[in-house]
């Protein structure tokens, strides 16, 4: 019922602004009208001046204050990414034994942020890559490729390409021991990580 009168609410409002910015252009008109034409030129051009240079102002301030907002969020976005790769790459550091319980209570943390700042494809692979994690606790090279596609999606997201960054680059990186990790990949994405470090 609050809807239904909502609606008849705004109705009403436009109709009475409708009604007075015609009534109020047609009396600005009939003035107009009734000027010397070089007065009514002379009238018009001022008005036009006026009005283009306010109405350009305030789109520039507009425009503006929209990228100051977009610059303050991108960077706080990049400190969010850079956080939690640098805690997500952490699990990968030799003699760390503490490396995976820090992690999984960032992760709880970090999924907090990740709903405000990233983007749909960003959030679609973090999904994609927890569910995954904890599908199959025994990681494998799927998990480390699923991995890569996150970051991938966050260096999108950031605006940074990816052209050039093969399949597999990023474990490259990643890994103790890369070319064992591109070697098993041409058998499949099911080798264990554990046995790669053997």
């Amino acid at each position: 019922m609050a809807k239904k009168s909502d609606l008849i609410i705004g109705f009403i409002i436009i109709l009475i602004i409708g009604v007075s910015c015609y009534w109020v252009l047609n009396k600005f008109f009939q003035w107009i009208g009734s000027l010397d034409s070089d007065v009514a030129i002379a009238t018009i051009s001022g008005a036009l001046t006026i009005s283009g240079a306010v109405v350009a102002t305030v789109i520039g301030k507009y425009y503006e204050r929209k990228k100051e907002v977009e610059a303050r969020f991108h960077s706080e976005k990049a400190a969010v990414y850079e956080e939690f790769i640098e805690r997500f790459l952490n699990l990968f550091e030799e003699n760390n034994e503490n490396a995976e319980q820090e992690l999984t209570a960032y992760i709880s943390e970090w999924r907090r942020k990740i709903l405000v700042i990233a983007g749909p494809d960003t959030i679609k692979k973090y999904a994609n890559l927890m569910n995954y994690a904890v599908q199959n606790p025994d990681p494998d090279l799927k998990l480390v490729l699923l991995m890569e596609e996150l970051f991938k999606s966050i260096r999108r997201d950031l605006g940074l390409s990816n052209k050039n960054l093969s399949k597999g680059f990023f474990a490259t990186i990643i890994l103790r021991n890369p070319d064992s990790f591109l070697h098993a990949l041409e058998k499949g994405d099911h080798v264990k990580i554990a046995d790669l470090e053997d």
